[in-house]
C-alpha cells in the first residue's frame, strides 16, 4: 500500500508532460508550435492594423502597399524633406506633404505604441530590436551609412512609441478609442519633433550609439571611411 502511494505521488509530481516518455517530446513540440504560430498571427494583425494606419493619415502604406491604393510621391522635395520626393495629402482639411521617412516614422512610433498598449514594453522593445538586427543583416543595404542613420531615427521612434502606448494604458483607454489616441499622439509627435520624421535630421546626429539603445551587435556601416561617418 505505501508503495503504491509513492508511485502515485511520483507521477503527480512528474507532470503531464513527463507521464510518458515517448509523448513528451511530441507535447513539447506541439507546445511550440501553437506559440509560434500565435506570435506570427499576433505580428501579422499588428503589420495589417499599422499599415491601414498608415493609409488612413497619409493615403499610403509602407507596409501592405499593394494591398492598399497608393499615392504617389510625383512632388518636389520640401523642407524637412530633405531632397526627398513628396506627395500633398489632405487630412482633416490640413495638406500634409508626405515623403517616405515621415510613413516609416510613423510607422516606427505606432507600431510601438500599438505593441506596448497590448503586450508592454518590455516585450515592444525586444520585436522592434529584434526586427532592426533582421534588416541589417539580411537587407541589401543593411551595413550602409543610410542605414545607420535610419537605425538609430527607428530605435529613438520606438522608445517614443511604447511612452504613448503605456500613456494610453494609464488612462485605461481600451479598443477603437485607444487605437485613435494612439494614432492622434503619434501625428502630435512627428509634428512637434519627439519623434524623428527623416533620417538625415540634425536630431539624429545627436543620438546616442546603438548599444545605448540594447543593440550591441548591430553593425556600424561597412565603409568606416565614409567622411559622412566621420562627421557623427
Amino acid at each position: 500500500m505505501h508503495s503504491l502511494l509513492q508511485i502515485k505521488t511520483r507521477r503527480k509530481q512528474a507532470g503531464p508532460f513527463a507521464s510518458n516518455g515517448a509523448a513528451s517530446p511530441a507535447r513539447y513540440g506541439v507546445f511550440v508550435a501553437l506559440a509560434s504560430v500565435s506570435i506570427l498571427t499576433y505580428c501579422a494583425s499588428v503589420f495589417w492594423r499599422v499599415s491601414a494606419a498608415e493609409e488612413l493619415c497619409f493615403g499610403r502604406s509602407n507596409l501592405f502597399g499593394k494591398v492598399f491604393a497608393q499615392a504617389e510621391f510625383d512632388e518636389p522635395p520640401v523642407s524637412g524633406s530633405f531632397g526627398s520626393k513628396t506627395y500633398s495629402f489632405d487630412r482633416d482639411g490640413r495638406t500634409v506633404h508626405v515623403h517616405y521617412h515621415l510613413i516609416n516614422g510613423f510607422q516606427h512610433t505606432f507600431g510601438s505604441a500599438l505593441t506596448t498598449f497590448e503586450v508592454g514594453s518590455a516585450a515592444s522593445d525586444f520585436g522592434f530590436r529584434v526586427n532592426e538586427y533582421r534588416d541589417a543583416y539580411l537587407s541589401s543595404y543593411g551595413r550602409t551609412f543610410d542605414h545607420w542613420l535610419d537605425t538609430k531615427k527607428d530605435l529613438a521612434n520606438n522608445i517614443v512609441g511604447r511612452e504613448i502606448g503605456l500613456k494610453a494604458r494609464l488612462l485605461h483607454l481600451n479598443g477603437s478609442a485607444a487605437e485613435k489616441y494612439m494614432i492622434a499622439e503619434t501625428l502630435k509627435a512627428l509634428d512637434d519633433g519627439r519623434a524623428i520624421s527623416h533620417p538625415l535630421s540634425p536630431k539624429v546626429s545627436r543620438l546616442p550609439e546603438l548599444d545605448a539603445f540594447g543593440c550591441p551587435l548591430l553593425p556600424r556601416p561597412a565603409i568606416a571611411s565614409d567622411s559622412r561617418l566621420k562627421q557623427m
